[in-house]
């Protein structure tokens, strides 16, 4: 386990964080409550079902995720959608340990993981992308009530990187990656991504257990060459770039996340086929 990233872990074992972390926690966590209290509100996302595209094909504006839409309504952003207090937190604690300036987020939401990384203590330039119009305001709004260091991008994956990439002079301290959850547009996107990661650099995947595409692309990452760590922490994979010819140490600590969701719909899928045979 790297030193580096000892406290976040620490966290999600015992449950424990220093008063001003929790304080962080409690000014974010007061704008989801607020968001999930317009109960007749809906907006517009983006599903994650659909015919799926060969890489090259998926992140141009023909074959937007736009393609795909479904209405949503604010309590379920806020609490399906969106990462839940403890995750949250956890990114926070990754951020701080790793001291990381430069932040980037795929996949937006409503902007409650976004304001936790983007309030940091190190964070200097946070950026998020989100391809929903609708969430892309949401985010921006409490952002703007979190952090003066953002800028929220509203774009295909693709196209906002062709957009960002360029201006990360600095290179990039810390990724999450909370998008499409297919696995040739997920992989093609942190290849996009590696050039500009800094030694050292955290890059969470998010969901890496929700389905078989995603749990093929947790396999891939924990051979890829240039992360010197591959930690499964249930809910996210976590990440730590090296570089050059290394290949990660693989460390499992599912059992910090309680429950597999893949293993349930996995049990359950298993059950209604039997159900339905008998």
């Amino acid at each position: 386990m790297p030193l580096s990233l000892r406290s976040p872990f620490q966290f999600l074992l015992n449950g424990k964080a220093e008063p001003e972390d929790c304080q962080v926690a409690a000014r974010i966590e007061h704008l989801r409550f607020e968001l999930a209290k317009r109960e007749n509100d809906f907006v517009t996302t983006f599903s994650d079902t659909g015919p799926r595209p060969t890489p090259r094909q998926w992140f141009s504006p023909e074959n937007s995720p736009q393609i795909r839409s479904r209405v949503r309504s604010l309590p379920q952003v806020a609490y399906v959608s969106s990462v839940l207090p403890r995750w949250g937190i956890f990114l926070y604690l990754c951020g701080n340990a790793t001291r990381a300036k430069t932040i980037l987020e795929l996949g937006s939401s409503a902007g409650i993981s976004g304001c936790y990384l983007a309030s940091g203590k190190y964070c200097q330039r946070f950026v998020t992308v989100e391809g929903s119009p609708e969430l892309s305001i949401l985010a921006e709004t409490h952002l703007r009530q979190i952090a003066n260091n953002f800028e929220v991008v509203n774009a295909p994956f693709n196209a906002a990187l062709e957009k960002i990439l360029p201006s990360l002079r600095d290179g990039l301290d810390m990724i999450y990656m909370d998008g499409e959850k297919d696995k040739r547009a997920a992989l093609h996107c942190f290849e996009r991504l590696t050039p500009y990661l800094n030694n050292r650099c955290v890059v969470v995947f998010d969901d890496i257990h929700w389905s078989s595409q995603m749990r093929e692309v947790w396999q891939e990452l924990c051979r890829w060459k240039g992360l010197s760590f591959a930690i499964n922490a249930g809910r996210f994979g976590v990440c730590l770039w090296s570089g050059g010819t290394a290949r990660p140490k693989v460390y499992d600590l599912f059992m910090v996340a309680g429950v597999d969701l893949y293993e349930i719909k996995q049990r359950f899928e298993d059950l209604r086929t039997w159900w339905s045979r008998g």
